[in-house]
């Protein structure tokens, strides 16, 4: 497996390591989703996951805020070709939190609650999280477990 990394993961690396190391499966660099509903996703990074065409399946890491706005990115990256998703719950980079995105979700566990229900539903095919243990506590990722079944 090729996991996400921002700044790495990108379509041309992903294609060496498939030919080098034929992983199971890859991900996407993390795809912003904004409220705005004319950008939801960048074409840029719808146009990347259509391109993808190796054997090799393309998981699509989702980054963001709002329950409406994963759920219909969800249903564009899936349109797109993608058939699992990932939501990031792990990036712990000052953009991303001060957004209230990534790993500061995990302060919010009635809002992470919601996002994830709402992806749940818009999902056809298989769905992943990618979590940090905690954010100020790494006993929390105890209480936040069943929220992610």
């Amino acid at each position: 497996m090729l996991a996400p990394m921002q700044g790495l993961t990108n379509a041309a690396l992903r294609a060496y390591f498939i030919e080098q190391a034929a992983p199971d499966l890859v991900f996407t660099e993390f795809v912003r989703v904004h409220k705005q509903a004319r950008k939801r996703i960048a074409k840029a990074d719808l146009a990347e996951i259509a391109a993808h065409k190796a054997a090799v399946p393309l998981v699509v890491q989702l980054i963001g805020n709002s329950a409406e706005a994963l759920a219909e990115a969800a249903a564009r990256v899936q349109e797109a070709g993608c058939r699992h998703l990932n939501l990031n719950l792990g990036c712990p980079y000052g953009r991303m939190t001060t957004g209230a995105t990534g790993g500061e979700l995990l302060r919010d566990p009635a809002k992470l609650i919601e996002l994830l229900t709402s992806l749940r539903q818009a999902i056809g095919g298989s769905f992943s999280v990618k979590c940090r243990a905690g954010y100020d506590d790494l006993q929390q990722i105890f209480q936040l477990l069943p929220q992610y079944e």
